[in-house]
């Protein structure tokens, strides 16, 4: 019983977690990558983000770059090319405490 219990407490926490507000700077993206519009040339790859912090371009087999973006609150890193926790991809939108 007391399994239960705990394991139903855990997924209610799990299920009511608060969303994680954060502030987009005015700050352009700052990157190495080419940027999509550039053109695609190697299909699959990925290029600066779009103009919010959860998307990212992606070029498809077709040569033409596709809008996609970050599921489940992640935010695009340009450090690492991949969706991350917002916290990792972009530590300068929450100052330390």
């Amino acid at each position: 019983m007391k399994r239960t219990i705990t394991a139903g407490l855990l997924a209610a926490g799990f299920l009511a977690a608060p969303a994680i507000a954060y502030a987009e700077p005015p700050i352009p993206w700052e990157t190495t990558k080419p940027n999509a519009e550039a053109g695609c040339t190697d299909p699959g790859q990925r290029y600066a983000p779009g103009e919010r912090f959860n998307e990212y371009w992606r070029c498809g087999r077709d040569g033409v770059a596709y809008l996609k973006n970050c599921d489940g609150g992640f935010l695009w890193d340009v450090r690492t090319d991949r969706c991350d926790w917002p916290q990792i991809a972009h530590p300068e939108l929450f100052p330390p405490a």
